[in-house]
């Protein structure tokens, strides 16, 4: 660390970013620093996020150091950086704010109907389907969705309808098998769980999906429901999260904490042909704003105003 700082005071720089305050060590200069805090949800909910009392211990050190240090802080939404001002009593205008992109994988299908096909053959679940991706820390509330899905499946015996989960393979609440598929009859069947997924396949993934659903206790930023608005797909995603207010018409909010809540978004999804055409419409409308060259623009414009 001594050799980073030793290395960066012999440069001559105008500004010196950090893309997470995780990677921040001291420095010396230059005069404008600027550091990325992403989310809050370390220090609101520890024990949900850092377990290891090492890893807090950390974490505390190195955003005491950032923040002493730093000119600036960047942050992905108003919600955060609303968290920020209350968390670290940070005053509003030291705190920019850049709202992060989907890569350029991520696009509208040419034709859904032919995507769900292939998606639906290709991993062996049945349509119609709803969409998890993320990891399973305890703040993502993985287990609160699934609770929510199978009471859904008890008042519709006969629909097709899977629940499909991206996570890790090591990742899953305890009880749920990751080999869970049609073939394996059961309490788990219609929850399928894919692990790791390339890009492409994302995309494909995300396009053929009637939702994403974001359950999280909080979340940061929610990139997943970036990628999946990008590909035309509608949100159900918690508001302790910056994705209603990012995201708008395509997001249906719910309280994370509420199982019925859940349910009942996925219903009205499922069931409303009106509202999910709609949800539908507005993903699409907003599947070229959140892209990582316009998040690159906006943050060249906020250097170079804080270094002028």
């Amino acid at each position: 660390m001594w050799k980073m700082t030793r290395t960066v005071a012999q440069q001559s720089l105008d500004l010196l970013f950090f893309p997470s305050v995780d990677s921040y060590f001291f420095v010396t200069k230059p005069k404008h620093r600027v550091v990325t805090i992403h989310d809050v949800i370390p220090e609101l909910y520890p024990d949900l996020t850092v377990l290891n009392s090492g890893h807090r211990f950390l974490r505390r050190a190195k955003v005491c150091l950032a923040l002493r240090q730093a000119e600036y802080v960047l942050t992905g939404s108003t919600f955060m950086q609303e968290h920020l001002q209350q968390v670290f009593k940070l005053p509003k205008e030291r705190i920019g704010v850049v709202p992060y992109g989907a890569d350029s994988t991520f696009g509208l299908p040419t034709k859904r109907s032919d995507v769900q096909r292939m998606v639906s053959k290709r991993h062996g679940f049945t349509l119609p389907y709803l969409l998890y991706v993320g990891d399973n820390g305890p703040h993502k509330n993985l287990g609160v969705l699934i609770s929510s899905f199978r009471r859904l499946k008890q008042k519709r015996l006969q629909d097709t309808l899977s629940l499909v989960i991206i996570s890790p393979e090591d990742s899953l609440p305890p009880g749920i098998n990751p080999t869970c598929a049609k073939d394996n009859p059961g309490e788990e069947e219609y929850i399928y769980h894919l692990g790791f997924q390339p890009d492409n396949d994302l995309k494909a993934l995300y396009q053929g999906a009637e939702a994403l659903i974001v359950p999280s206790i909080m979340e940061g930023f929610g990139l997943p429901g970036i990628e999946a608005v990008s590909c035309g797909t509608p949100i159900i995603a918690t508001t302790e999260s910056p994705l209603p207010e990012l995201l708008g018409g395509a997001v249906i909010a719910v309280g994370p904490k509420n199982e019925q809540d859940i349910e009942m978004a996925m219903i009205s999804l499922l069931e409303e042909q009106g509202l999910a055409q709609q949800l539908r419409h507005s993903a699409i409308a907003l599947s070229e704003k959140f892209r990582w060259s316009n998040s690159a623009e906006q943050l060249i414009k906020l250097f170079r105003l804080w270094v002028s």
